[in-house]
């Protein structure tokens, strides 16, 4: 199902035109800033925040009742070629793009800000966003700036997205976002910074069953997705694993477990590979690297065998996991040798997240720069037995 939501102010003929492009099985919602009525549902909100004020308060709103898929749009259709606009959006699938590659972030985005806005009386001022320029605020309340990525499909007031890629973000992250909107009237500049970040925000990059038949077939999957772990992390002990690596327990493991979980494509591939609904953290490490370190042998976590465990690392800085696999060694039982580490069969992560059975032969790369933030959780069913349990806490 497809749900159409209009942010208007008063623009009756401009709804009346939009409801008459949508196909007959969307489902139609205006979002009304001033007082006039709709023969389709309205929801009615004081004027403040402007177009991504109207599609946060919404999110924020229907969060837990969120499904298919969604198309943000503003009735002023005569702004920025809105019509010919949405009339090309309506009548288009939504894509999904399971990979995409990371780029460098220039200075000119990192430092953008925006004093003002112009109107047909003139250029009027906007209230200062609390963090500035974009490049911190950004880093402060969305992700690390180096995921950051646009496109020219979301600007001037379009989204185009799934309940999905909304839900991977908490209910609470959305409100702090909603409440800088709000807090700024009708003129913020932190409206410009959301349609800035709104391609990384938005954008359905990723195909869970693809990637849990990746994962099943090869015994991992990576990707670049917007995703990171802002919990506060409170280390524990730390223990020096193969070739000088450090690792640190995380203590607030039931944290960072309920962060990934929370994320449906996460939720998803772990129980799905582990086949059990509810699946149970057993240990979270932030495996951290230094200048120069040498590339590991390849091993394995464990000895217990295939789908044991599951393992979500990510990268909290945004960068390339690059561990490198043994494609398929999950079903084996048989050794596996460095010798044979020119093996066609060799391949290295690419993306800030990778998804991988423990059981898989796996090495950490020779390290170039000194990096922490790297944190490996890993799940296992909630029926395991104990034994396996205990053996497996005991090997990873």
């Amino acid at each position: 199902m497809r749900t159409v939501v209009v942010q208007s102010f008063d623009n009756v003929k401009e709804v009346i035109e939009i409801k008459s492009m949508i196909k007959d099985t969307d489902h139609m919602i205006v979002v009304e800033h001033g007082d006039s009525k709709h023969s389709v549902p309205t929801l009615y909100r004081p004027n403040t925040g402007r177009d991504y004020g109207a599609y946060l308060w919404f999110i924020v709103a229907q969060y837990n009742s969120l499904n298919g898929i969604y198309l943000f749009t503003s009735a002023n259709l005569k702004k920025h070629r809105r019509r010919s606009r949405l009339k090309e959006r309506i009548n288009r699938d939504i894509c999904m793009n399971k990979i995409r590659k990371s780029k460098r972030v220039s200075k000119l985005d990192y430092n953008y800000q925006c004093d003002y806005y112009a109107t047909a009386n003139g250029k009027r001022n906007l209230l200062p966003c609390e963090v500035r320029p974009f490049g911190a605020w950004f880093s402060t309340f969305i992700a690390p700036m180096t995921l950051f990525y646009q496109s020219g499909e979301f600007s001037n007031g379009f989204v185009y997205t799934n309940a999905e890629t909304i839900l991977s973000r908490d209910r609470h992250s959305w409100t702090t976002m909603y409440t800088q909107l709000i807090n700024g009237g009708n003129a913020p500049e932190v409206v410009h910074y959301l349609e800035k970040a709104s391609t990384f925000l938005f954008d359905v990059h990723y195909c869970k069953s693809e990637l849990l038949e990746e994962l099943e077939k090869k015994g991992w999957c990576s990707a670049t997705l917007n995703f990171t772990i802002n919990t506060t992390l409170s280390f524990g002990k730390n223990t020096t694993l193969q070739s000088g690596r450090t690792a640190f327990n995380i203590q607030n493991k039931n944290d960072v477990a309920k962060t990934i979980l929370n994320n449906p494509l996460f939720r998803f591939l772990i129980q799905n590979y582990l086949e059990c609904e509810q699946p149970k953290i057993l240990i979270s490490q932030d495996i951290r690297v230094h200048e120069m370190m040498p590339q590991q042998h390849f091993h394995r976590d464990h000895t217990c065998g295939t789908r044991k465990a599951i393992i979500v690392a990510v990268n909290i800085n945004g960068n390339n996991m690059g561990t490198i696999f043994k494609n398929g060694t999950h079903y084996d039982d048989e050794d596996f040798s460095d010798e044979f580490a020119i093996d066609e069969n060799i391949e290295e992560s690419v993306g800030n997240v990778v998804v991988y059975d423990p059981y898989i032969y796996h090495c950490g790369k020779r390290s170039t720069h000194s990096e922490e933030g790297r944190i490996f959780s890993i799940f296992i069913p909630q029926s395991l037995d104990t034994r396996t349990k205990k053996q497996l806490f005991q090997m990873l």
